[in-house]
């Protein structure tokens, strides 16, 4: 995953974690109930991809069921429930000083807040007129990982952004995971990077995180 620094990441698929309380938000049930932050591993239903509509304003399309979250309200719930982006769809993407991320929303004149007082796991609601801990969210991005079989190698491919430093982590069990460092950190360069391992159990997981 890579955490989002100094730019909305347009067209990318996403992983919004709320600072309220460390969870990422889900659209759960196939995007049928309101979002809430309430997962500590990002599934289908925690991916959102970013669309560009200008002028940093974005939509958010859940990838649970292909439809765009919308705030119709203060007093609702945000939900993944429209077809097509109208002005409750749209937010404003913000970039805090210490990387997190802030959601305003234009059509309600409010931030997006995983609001403790209205429920733990909280839901996500547009109710908040001035943004703090609640209304920050670490955003990260979901990143292909090339992996091929040769032998009794598993070759691993990763692209990797500019600026970016990357580091491939494995793990025998997701039941918690416990990973631990493949090769060292490389920084990115925009090419893409290949690290040839040699496995020593199985099953084998690997993930990326770059930052």
């Amino acid at each position: 995953a890579m955490v989002s620094t100094n730019y909305a990441p347009i067209g990318k698929v996403v992983s919004p974690r709320a600072q309220a309380n460390s969870n990422y938000i889900s659209a759960a049930s196939g995007g049928m109930v309101a979002l809430i932050a309430n997962r500590t591993n990002a599934g289908t239903s925690e991916l959102f991809k970013v669309v560009d509509l200008g002028q940093h304003n974005i939509a958010l399309l859940s990838q649970a069921n292909g439809k765009y979250v919308t705030a119709a309200s203060t007093t609702s719930p945000l939900i993944a429930s429209k077809s097509s982006v109208g002005t409750n769809e749209i937010f404003t993407w913000q970039i805090n000083a210490d990387c997190t991320v802030t959601l305003w929303s234009p059509v309600n004149n409010t931030y997006v807040c995983a609001d403790l007082n209205k429920g733990t796991p909280p839901n996500l609601w547009a109710n908040r007129a001035a943004a703090s801990g609640w209304e920050r969210y670490v955003v990260t991005e979901a990143v292909p990982l090339g992996i091929l079989v040769s032998g009794s190698h598993i070759v691993l491919t990763l692209p990797t952004s500019l600026g970016h430093a990357s580091q491939i982590e494995s793990a025998d069990s997701l039941t918690p995971p416990a990973w631990t460092p493949l090769g060292s950190s490389v920084m990115g360069t925009g090419a893409v990077i290949s690290i040839t391992s040699t496995p020593t159990s199985t099953p084998l997981f690997f993930r990326v995180n770059s930052q």
